[in-house]
């Protein structure tokens, strides 16, 4: 149940940008049904010097992770019927997976195209921090480190600020419409982001993948819009993906 292996995020990956357009899609099936999928796209990459053909995961800078999705229970017996399809095609030098989360399903894949000869490699890339969060009942930031907790006092005070001049209200939205997803790129592109080239809207390519993608998780139920507002106008908002 990842955020980021849900078929709407996958689509509006491959339906926007460009370098997503020449999708391979690895599937196994049984009588039951679709059993295990990996999707990639097929790209001219660089290894050590050297031009490669690629088969890369359906993935890029707006995704946290990537696996190869597949039943728990049939994770070896899946990923090694997928690894039996890829090595007999000649249409590929190197498969190459980004952001998969330690212990995926992507390593049993690896483990098959190690026991069959073939070189594999694992590297770090993004870190995930979490928190622990303590019983049911206890203060939710309770595990936090103490300068998050100092932090919250202050937020607190600029809390009562903001209230003195105003009506202070905040929001939990689960359904995308066109006006919130606009006041939220808006007041994205009034922040620093703007002066660094980097908000959502002064890139019209990455603004509709993230309209199709969160469509998708509105319709999904995964989506969750929080937002601050003083006399109705947005001052912070939040877009976020949850799978509960």
């Amino acid at each position: 149940p990842e955020p980021f292996f849900q078929p709407y995020w996958l689509l509006a990956l491959s339906a926007i940008f460009p370098a997503s357009k020449r999708s391979t899609v690895v599937t196994v099936r049984d009588r039951s049904g679709l059993r295990g999928i990996l999707p990639m796209i097929r790209v001219t990459s660089f290894f050590t010097g050297i031009p490669a053909r690629t088969l890369r995961s359906l993935s890029g800078t707006h995704s946290c992770r990537f696996d190869l999705v597949c039943d728990e229970g049939s994770t070896r017996q899946i990923t090694r019927a997928m690894w039996m399809t890829l090595r007999e095609d000649p249409s590929w030098d190197i498969i190459e997976a980004l952001h998969v989360p330690a212990g995926g399903s992507f390593e049993a894949l690896q483990d098959s195209a190690r026991e069959d000869g073939f070189l594999t490699a694992c590297w770090p890339t993004l870190r995930m921090p979490y928190l622990e969060l303590p019983a049911r009942g206890a203060d939710p930031f309770g595990n936090s480190p103490e300068r998050y907790r100092s932090f919250r006092r202050r937020l607190g005070t600029y809390q009562k600020k903001l209230a003195q001049r105003g009506n202070l209200t905040f929001g939990a939205e689960t359904e995308l419409t066109d006006r919130m997803f606009y006041e939220f790129l808006t007041l994205e592109a009034g922040g620093w982001k703007k002066h660094t080239g980097g908000a959502i809207a002064q890139r019209p390519q990455v603004q509709q993948f993230y309209l199709q993608a969160l469509r998708g998780a509105s319709r999904a139920g995964d989506l969750r819009i929080y937002s601050l507002r003083l006399n109705g106008r947005p001052i912070a908002m939040e877009i976020g993906r949850a799978h509960v």
